[in-house]
């Protein structure tokens, strides 16, 4: 059976064939443009919207030079020659958001170009460079290096006002056929975790999206620009109804922070977190939300007094959904941004402040070496930490714990998740330092919660009732 693949929705072209990968108003306000505000009101309000807003959406080239071997593959190296080279293309689409020559388009339409042309909708060809990108949200600026003076800008609404069903045109150039415009509607709001960028939160829409329509714009029937188009969900690299769009909001708060700053300055809360188990809402008292399996010390959450095991489930009155959501909230907040945190703490609410730093994308937590073998309990196997397994697993003296050794697969412990080289810090919110103290949880019919450390990580594994 073929899986499904995501596909981001722009051409590439290496010698000669053809390879299918698969307003922010920068100045201004954010109403309709005049010839927009009657359009909803005369039967020919989506030729009108398409006939205007396809004039704003250019053509983007790329090209760059890479080293090839004698099988025509990338070549990395090879003593006593000179590579020979490709000169390899790309193609995607833009929008132009400011008429001196600013244009939004996807961060892979462009990433590694060592030349970009800009084609308007008239065909005029222009040089561009790259202004600013942000590879973990996959929007980039371009500037035009000598924009005509006549440019049409188009400007980005608000995406929070987006609504399920609601009718949008995706406009792009799909397969270099520039200025291609379909229709069709919005089937999804807020999708994350489809895997093309660290903070996802798409819209998806069945608006026909196919390579080369990324970086192109999402118009709604008033003119403006919801959505920047970057993917498409596919068996066969094409369009099958499933495309996905970066939203205007999140965009515009991208480019705000790229030209003031430079670079995207995202808030820093401080935790690490998992989603909230359905198994697990009823230990919890939460059904929805971010569950806190650690807090890092002298870091807005431990300065807020969250702790491990709360459940965020509101940010400055924005309910939770999930990990996604909140990582989504807290980086766009910005450093510096006070927010108000509702929590849930052993079934009760409770309200918090915090004051967010900066997050610093470069952290990565530590690995844990592999760990020795024991008996098994009950299917999981548990070993107290001496001073020689201490030593082998680079823990300092104080750290108290119980090593999870091996785990059958096929028992409730290994099904709900738990695995050998965990090590077990917690058993229902009570500190453990020895196997018996474990033993007797894992034997509970009433089920229970461990919270474990997962190659330098922390997480709560939970043991359903039997």
């Amino acid at each position: 059976m073929q899986l499904p693949k995501i596909a981001l929705a722009v051409g590439l072209v290496a010698a000669g064939a053809a390879l299918l990968h698969p307003s922010v108003e920068v100045h201004g306000s954010l109403a309709a443009p005049a010839w927009a505000e009657q359009a909803l009101d005369r039967p020919d309000a989506i030729a009108d919207v398409a006939e205007k807003a396809v004039q704003s959406v250019v053509h983007i080239a790329s090209a760059r030079t890479v080293p090839m071997n004698a099988q025509g593959f990338p070549f990395f190296g090879q003593p006593g020659g000179r590579a020979p080279e490709l000169r390899q293309g790309g193609v995607g689409s833009g929008v132009i958001v400011d008429a001196a020559g600013v244009i939004l388009t996807n961060n892979h339409v462009v990433a590694g170009a060592e030349t970009l042309v800009v084609t308007l909708h008239d065909g005029r060809r222009l040089d561009a460079t790259v202004r600013a990108s942000d590879p973990a949200t996959d929007v980039a600026i371009l500037q035009l290096k000598d924009p005509p003076a006549d440019l049409q800008a188009l400007q980005l609404g608000d995406s929070e006002r987006v609504r399920l069903g609601q009718v949008v045109l995706a406009i792009g150039n799909p397969f270099g056929l520039q200025g291609t415009v379909t229709m069709g509607i919005v089937s999804a709001v807020g999708r994350a975790d489809i895997g093309l960028a660290r903070y996802e939160n798409f819209i998806q829409t069945d608006a026909a999206i196919n390579p080369g329509n990324s970086g192109g714009a999402l118009v709604d029937l008033d003119g403006n620009v919801i959505g920047l188009n970057t993917a498409i969900h596919s068996l066969s690299g094409g369009y099958e109804g499933v495309g996905f769009a970066i939203p205007s909001n999140m965009a515009r708060e991208v480019v705000d922070s790229l030209l003031s700053r430079g670079k995207v300055v995202r808030g820093y809360l401080g935790v690490g977190i998992q989603d909230v188990d359905p198994g697990a809402a009823r230990m919890l008292g939460a059904t929805h939300g971010a569950l806190v399996n650690h807090v890092e010390e002298g870091t807005p959450s431990a300065r807020a007094g969250l702790e491990v095991g709360d459940v965020i489930t509101v940010v400055d009155g924005e309910e939770v959904q999930d990990t996604s959501h909140l990582r989504r909230i807290i980086a766009m907040k910005g450093a510096g941004a006070s927010v108000d945190l509702e929590v849930m703490r052993r079934g009760a609410p409770v309200r918090l402040s915090a004051k967010l730093d900066e997050l610093d994308d470069g952290s990565a937590p530590a690995a844990v070496p592999e760990p020795v073998q024991e008996q098994a309990l009950d299917g999981v196997g548990l070993q107290d930490l001496d001073p020689a397994l201490r030593q082998q697993l680079r823990l300092g003296a104080d750290f108290e714990g119980v090593l999870v050794t091996e785990v059958d697969p096929d028992t409730a412990a290994g099904m709900a998740g738990l695995q050998a080289g965990d090590l077990i810090v917690e058993v229902n919110r009570e500190r453990v330092t020895k196997r018996a103290e474990v033993s007797g949880a894992l034997k509970d019919p009433a089920g229970a919660m461990l919270l474990v450390i997962r190659q330098g990580v922390s997480r709560f594994v939970f043991l359903p009732a039997r």
